[in-house]
């Protein structure tokens, strides 16, 4: 995300047997040379991340309930991101504990316990990307 930025895709560049899927798809562009090897654009990039540390809260919840209203949820969620609005200064992200509580235990091998943690850590990351979109130079999070 610090090197480019995502783009939709134009409908007309989508092959064929794509489409049928209904969903805006896209890609990944790398940013231009400057942005990366200017003094200037390092800075205004350690200025977003820095901003993304700040106003990301991270809270453990039931993923058998709906974190904004504790009623049960149909499917149990693993991770939810609720962006910053006029009620809610920080972008929050919800992780289930039930994804931490396997990694509590002491008999877990080292491979369950591997996989245990890349599920959590890709839990994380995935609900932080959703976090990060730039149009524009404005930052917002979208989920």
């Amino acid at each position: 995300m610090i090197l480019g930025k995502r783009e939709v895709i134009p409908q007309d560049e989508i092959p064929a047997e794509r489409t049928w899927i209904g969903k805006e798809f896209e890609r990944f562009r790398l940013r231009n040379p400057p942005v990366v090897s200017d003094e200037a654009q390092r800075e205004r990039v350690q200025t977003y991340i820095s901003s993304l540390a700040r106003n990301i809260r991270f809270i453990l919840i039931s993923g058998r309930t709906w974190p904004q209203t504790g009623l049960p949820a149909p499917e149990i969620l693993l991770g939810k991101t609720r962006g910053n609005t006029i009620i809610f200064e920080h972008t929050k992200v919800y992780v289930a504990i039930e994804t931490v509580e396997p990694l509590l235990r002491t008999d877990l091998t080292p491979a369950e316990r591997a996989v245990d943690t890349f599920r959590l850590a890709s839990i994380i990351l995935h609900e932080t990307v959703v976090c990060i979109k730039e149009e524009d130079g404005v930052q917002e999070c979208v989920s």
